[in-house]
Formats: C-alpha cells, sequence, structure tokens
C-alpha cells in the first residue's frame, strides 16, 4: 500500500514539472509553426530582396529551440516512466514474495487450497499493475486535455444574429 502512494506522489511531482514545460513546448510548437508559415507565403518577397537566407537562420534557431525542448519533454516522460515502473514492478515483486510466502505457510498448514494460493499470487502481481497503466496515460492526455477544455471554453456566435439585406442585387 506504502508503494501504492509513491506512485502517485511521484505523478503529482512529474505533473507540477511536465506542466510548466509542456505550456512552454506548445508555445515554441505554435509560433515555430506561424514562423515557418509566415515565411512560406512570403517567399517571393524574401526572394525578391534578398531576404531568404536571413529568414532560413531564424527557422534554424527557433527550429533548434523546439528540438531542445522537445528532448527535455521525451526525458521528463522517460524518468517519470522508469521511477513507475520500478515502483510499480518492484511493489508487484515484493508482493508476489509475500504472497507466495504466506501462500505457502497457509498451504503447509491446510488453511489454503492449491488453487486459492495461485490466485493470490496472481491478484498480487497485479496489484501495482493499474498504478503504473495511470502513469502513462497521464503523459498522454495531460496536455490534449487542457487544450480540448480550452477550445470548449470559447465564447459561440449567437445564432441569427445577423440579417440579410432586403434587396438581393
Amino acid at each position: 500500500m506504502c508503494r501504492a502512494r509513491v506512485i502517485l506522489i511521484v505523478i503529482m511531482v512529474v505533473m507540477l514539472v511536465a506542466k510548466k514545460i509542456l505550456s512552454r513546448y506548445f508555445a515554441i510548437y505554435h509560433h515555430l509553426a506561424d514562423t515557418f508559415l509566415e515565411k512560406m507565403q512570403g517567399m517571393t518577397t524574401l526572394k525578391v530582396y534578398q531576404n531568404d537566407s536571413a529568414a532560413e537562420q531564424e527557422l534554424a534557431e527557433e527550429s533548434e529551440l523546439f528540438r531542445q525542448i522537445t528532448m527535455k519533454v521525451l526525458t521528463i516522460q522517460l524518468l517519470s516512466t522508469v521511477v513507475m515502473d520500478t515502483v510499480a514492478y518492484g511493489g508487484a515483486a515484493c508482493g508476489i514474495v509475500i504472497a507466495l510466502n504466506n501462500a505457502l505457510n497457509n498451504l503447509r498448514q491446510g488453511q489454503v487450497s492449491r488453487q486459492g494460493a495461485i490466485i493470490l499470487i496472481l491478484l498480487a502481481a497485479s496489484y501495482f499493475l493499474p498504478m503504473r497503466q495511470l502513469g502513462s496515460y497521464f503523459h498522454i492526455g495531460m496536455k490534449a486535455s487542457d487544450h480540448i477544455f480550452a477550445f470548449l471554453d470559447l465564447p459561440e456566435k449567437a445564432a441569427g444574429q445577423t440579417s440579410l439585406p432586403k434587396k438581393w442585387p
């Protein structure tokens, strides 16, 4: 039970760190996309005024910044996954050992059947796995849900507010 709490604490710490980095990550991503679109739409003008190499340099710098923050995001996700896996599978291993020891002792004393001992061992093995899955789903959905809720919170235009002119040409 203590390991389950450790997993929750790890998830909360990772969430706090990842939230800050992910907000910066998506801001840089959107800025890079905007810059790229702007440069592509203005490529003719950049070529005419021979400023295309400066635009290329600007895109290269922004791309490098995006690459660096992407590596930070991936590092945080990898480290949190390693910690959660260690805690989850370590807890499962400890649970298996304890359940196996108790099941064998109870089996020797005739207090539990072989099937009961096997069920105890299998339950001990699967006790921590849902916590591990929760941690992996956290990485996938945290920032996506923020964007979905931000989109859902956008104000809607009221229907029927505009009217057509009386005379059509």
